[in-house]
């Protein structure tokens, strides 16, 4: 792993920190505002990632499709999986200390696993976000950085 040093945001600065907090209670997120659907980070030191993992919001029923930048050049273009956590994101080797983050167009709601309850109920949180008209919205939970050694 390359720990972020420092973090900037498009929005809610504030609360950039709690993506690499290990606390999977706390996240960002940009506000739902396309235009500042972004998040990036200063690397401790210099490296060529291999992968951005990454736990986002809503993830088991909402695709984001992002960018990440390693300084200013593409190293993964794509739109999020689904998932029941953490996501991989693969990078095109790139050798840098500033990893950005941003949200390209609006995002995708399916129920991808159609998970239902003991009680027989549909998850609620999966009901809740499908019922949010956040399209623009950006929103992570825990972001790692990896180097292959």
């Amino acid at each position: 792993a390359v720990l972020p040093e420092s973090v900037t945001a498009g929005a809610n600065a504030n609360l950039a920190a709690n993506t690499f907090d290990d606390n999977e209670m706390t996240e960002w997120n940009n506000g739902n505002d396309l235009q500042n659907g972004w998040i990036s980070y200063q690397l401790e030191r210099t490296a060529t990632l291999s992968e951005v993992t990454l736990k986002l919001g809503g993830w088991r029923s909402r695709s984001y499709p992002i960018t990440i930048l390693v300084n200013d050049s593409i190293a993964y273009s794509g739109e999020t999986p689904r998932s029941l956590g953490y996501i991989s994101c693969p990078l095109t080797p790139i050798e840098g200390n500033r990893i950005t983050i941003q949200l390209t167009g609006a995002n995708r709601f399916s129920d991808a696993f159609n998970l239902v309850e003991v009680t027989g109920e549909k998850d609620v949180e999966t009901v809740n976000d499908q019922m949010k008209t956040q399209s623009g919205n950006l929103s992570i939970i825990e972001a790692e950085f990896y180097e292959k050694l």
